[in-house]
């Protein structure tokens, strides 16, 4: 899971529990005490963290810590015989650098696949 980064959670950014629960962000409250200035909503219950997304400060309760939520994306993936593939953001892409490149090797099915991937 990647870190909690309180500005790309103000940006929108989505966040997550450890245990993957989604969260809302609401504010972050300058001036406030260091373990309660990041508000979230959390199902219907406001619950308050650190800067970094602690749930409290020291390690104890790190299973409520906050995360950002992984983002998925779609590839698409050439397959060729011999254990080869390559991978494009498009299947127009990948279509078209199958049609130049003209590889002596077949694609397998002779057409592109999407992948999901999550960063």
């Amino acid at each position: 899971m990647k870190p909690f980064d309180l500005e790309a959670a103000k940006r929108g950014d989505s966040i997550v529990c450890r245990d993957g629960t989604p969260v809302k962000f609401i504010a972050h409250v300058l001036g406030a005490r260091k373990t309660e200035s990041v508000v979230v909503l959390i199902g219907d219950e406001v619950v308050l963290f650190t800067e970094s997304g602690k749930f409290y400060p020291d390690e104890s309760m790190e299973s409520f810590d906050l995360f950002m939520a992984p983002k998925k994306s779609t590839v698409w993936v050439n397959f060729y015989d011999n254990n080869f593939a390559t991978f494009f953001n498009t299947q127009e892409e990948a279509d078209r650098d199958h049609q130049e490149t003209q590889f002596d090797i077949d694609r397998l099915g002779n057409r592109a696949y999407p992948v999901e991937v999550e960063e």
